[in-house]
């Protein structure tokens, strides 16, 4: 049986979905899931903006999971005082990487040089 690119990441939406129901009834956050990969919403009344992205790389998520639409939007939305970052789910470790998109801009920018294409896993 293949395992659809979409539905490999379903275990990590439905934490998301949780963590977000949760946030919103203890009033901590409000955070709504606005396309396949992107949330939206507020915490501690600041805007909150990311991107949430499953891989079964084993060692590294390569920078292409991320397009540029998707980095302009972070970068708008950072340059607004939003809290920004990428949630990276390595579904064959069941362990989920937290990248604050400063971070990720500097992977980013060593990439457009000829450097690494990729953030490493540890």
């Amino acid at each position: 049986m293949i395992t659809s690119h979409a539905k490999r990441g379903q275990a990590f939406e439905n934490a998301l979905s949780t963590t977000h129901d949760q946030y919103k009834a203890k009033r901590i956050a409000i955070i709504d899931k606005v396309t396949t990969t992107s949330h939206v919403g507020a915490y501690k009344g600041r805007p909150v903006y990311f991107e949430a992205i499953s891989t079964r790389e084993r060692s590294r998520f390569d920078l292409s999971n991320i397009d540029k639409k998707q980095y302009e939007r972070m970068e708008e939305a950072q340059a607004h005082g939003a809290i920004c970052f990428v949630l990276i789910d390595f579904v064959v470790f069941h362990e989920v990487m937290f990248v604050p998109f400063s971070t990720f801009q500097v992977f980013q920018s060593h990439a457009s040089t000829g450097g690494r294409s990729s953030i490493p896993k540890e």
